[in-house]
């Protein structure tokens, strides 16, 4: 059932919740990315009267969100945020979007797969990955403007990850 999204917020680890639901937003959402106590962005999708994504956006908190403009998207699996400026979001049949000005546009991106995408994550602003159905993985070292297979060496589906870049320091005697 669509219906207006339904967020939740806790200030006192879990004690007590308060909503903090959007009339003006329809869908489900399913993952959120919060950046600091005031600004978060979270994906989602309706189901009627067709199956599309959004992207939506809060800078207070919570208190209210903003749809972004994103055009017709497909419904949307994962999202990471760099920081408040750079982010990338992926979902269903490869699609991929990336932006560079916190949400104001989208430039959606070729993933070079087919196979639905479901999380994303970035360790810079630079190196990401995703990974999804099939045991699909994909790896980016420029900002998500172009993907590589990776291999992840199952068939399985791949429902979530995270990145994070390994440093190595070599010493010359």
């Amino acid at each position: 059932r669509n219906g207006p999204m339904n967020v939740d917020e806790t200030t006192n680890a879990g004690s007590t919740w308060t909503n903090q639901s959007d009339q003006n937003v329809f869908g489900w959402l399913y993952k959120i990315d919060a950046l600091s106590t005031t600004t978060a962005f979270s994906i989602g999708g309706a189901f009627f009267p067709s199956v599309t994504g959004f992207i939506i956006k809060t800078t207070n908190g919570g208190a209210t969100w903003t749809q972004l403009n994103t055009g017709t998207i497909p419904f949307m699996n994962g999202i990471d945020m760099v920081d408040v400026t750079n982010g990338c979001v992926v979902g269903d049949a490869g699609f991929l979007m990336t932006t560079t000005n916190g949400g104001t546009s989208w430039i959606t991106q070729t993933s070079g797969t087919t196979d639905t995408l479901q999380d994303v994550s970035f360790v810079n602003t630079s190196i990401g990955l995703t990974c999804g159905f099939g045991g699909t993985m994909r790896r980016t070292t420029n900002g998500g403007t172009t993907w590589a297979g990776e291999t992840s060496g199952i068939t399985q589906n791949l429902n979530g990850l995270y990145a994070v870049i390994e440093f190595r320091a070599h010493l010359k005697l």
